[in-house]
């Protein structure tokens, strides 16, 4: 899964539903193709696979702990992070450089100079 920072609350009801917490640090992805959604609770390291098209959901958790290098950008401090972001330029969309920008925006830090 690609590491795109998000805000739990910005899943609406489901983070309730997988008892996540709102303000925690996930990531997530859908397949339309199966209707199945994985979701990382990067905080505590739950992963779920919640089956959408099955009547009613079926979600299934299973322990996933985040990689070092996402844990070292979420306890980067803002200045030191927003300067790593703009260093990164040449990598482009890249899964670090994303990351640190999806944790930029969740921190409410803009990355425009």
């Amino acid at each position: 899964m690609r590491i795109e920072i998000q805000r739990a609350s910005n899943l609406g009801q489901i983070h309730r539903t997988l008892g996540i917490d709102s303000d925690s640090r996930i990531s997530f992805q859908m397949d339309a193709r199966n209707g199945q959604i994985d979701i990382w609770d990067l905080t505590t390291g739950r992963y779920f696979t919640v089956s959408a098209l099955d009547s009613p959901p079926t979600f299934n958790e299973s322990a996933v702990k985040a990689p070092e290098w996402v844990e070292q950008i979420v306890q980067t401090p803002d200045n030191d992070l927003l300067n790593q972001y703009r260093a990164a330029w040449r990598e482009g969309a890249g899964e670090k450089r994303m990351a640190m920008f999806t944790e930029l925006c969740y921190r409410g830090i803009s990355v425009l100079p």
